[in-house]
């Protein structure tokens, strides 16, 4: 990803790093990728995961809005993403994402 923008090494740079709890560097992998593949649910999904951590609702569920266009399935798996929740909530939904993380090859 030094070299090019090489989408799938992005998502789990980013994934790496979201798992990190780094939230800032995440948001910068899965922009970079969404800049090269504006469509791919794994960015969006994780973009998605990340503003709703960060507790900008909203913002999360514009991209879960973007996911769902695209990937149905997907968004429907992650439909917490679409409403604001309590930090109870927030931490039981991200144990669960460690073990739904979108990984690319």
């Amino acid at each position: 990803v030094a070299r090019q923008e090489y989408v799938p090494g992005l998502v789990n740079l980013g994934n790496v790093l979201y798992l990190k709890r780094d939230f800032a560097g995440a948001s910068a992998a899965f922009e970079r990728a969404r800049k090269r593949d504006p469509k791919n649910p794994a960015v969006l999904l994780n973009i998605a995961r990340i503003q709703y951590e960060q507790e900008r609702f909203d913002a999360a569920r514009k991209s879960y809005e973007a996911l769902a266009s695209v990937d149905p399935g997907l968004a429907e798996q992650n439909r917490y993403l679409a409403q604001q929740a309590d930090a109870a909530t927030r931490a039981s939904n991200a144990a669960a994402q460690k073990e739904n993380m979108a990984w690319q090859e």
